[in-house]
């Protein structure tokens, strides 16, 4: 697993299987680029989501 995810090299990755699947002449092959495509756009949600979960401003301590 890679631990050096950033939003931007994951952004990038999208970036380049849109790209391929515009190229590709095979339908299935294009497919296959756009859901990669797919599961990166996943993989950037979730890491957006943990960035914020762990700088979210603490919640008040109850007294």
């Amino acid at each position: 697993m890679n631990t050096n995810l950033t939003p931007e090299r994951v952004e990038r990755w999208i970036a380049d299987q849109t790209q391929l699947a515009t190229l590709a002449t095979c339908p299935e092959v294009r497919a296959m680029h756009l859901d990669l495509a797919s599961l990166y756009r996943a993989q950037l949600g979730y890491l957006i989501a943990a960035h914020q979960l762990n700088h979210a401003p603490a919640l008040p301590m109850a007294a």
